[in-house]
């Protein structure tokens, strides 16, 4: 008798793991199947694309090196402006070293 309850303890489990296994493959597959999730022409589609075409570029932004130069540049102005207006650590605001004074 204690052999069989050995036995539902070991399969048991092992039936739903191996059920939850392949529900996992065949969601994959449906996943690999639908291109990363996605239909390429799915039924409904959002109001606002009803007069795009397949293949239209949505958005295209295109940088030159100069745009690129510009925006480093600003992007370093703000950093170093932070630095600047972050109050020091390293500055005591009275330099009593914590030590009361005594009269």
């Amino acid at each position: 008798m204690a052999q069989h309850h050995s036995e539902l303890i070991f399969l048991v489990p092992w039936f739903v793991l191996v059920a939850i296994s392949l529900t996992m493959i065949v969601q994959g597959w449906m996943i690999m199947n639908a291109h990363h999730g996605y239909s390429k022409s799915p039924k409904v589609k959002h109001p606002e694309l009803n007069d795009v075409k397949a293949g239209d570029p949505l958005l295209v932004v295109r940088f030159t090196e100069e745009d690129i130069k510009k925006l480093q540049q600003r992007i370093m102005q703000q950093k170093m402006d932070e630095l600047f207006e972050e109050p020091s650590t390293y500055e005591d605001d009275d330099d009593d070293d914590g030590l009361a004074h005594i009269h």
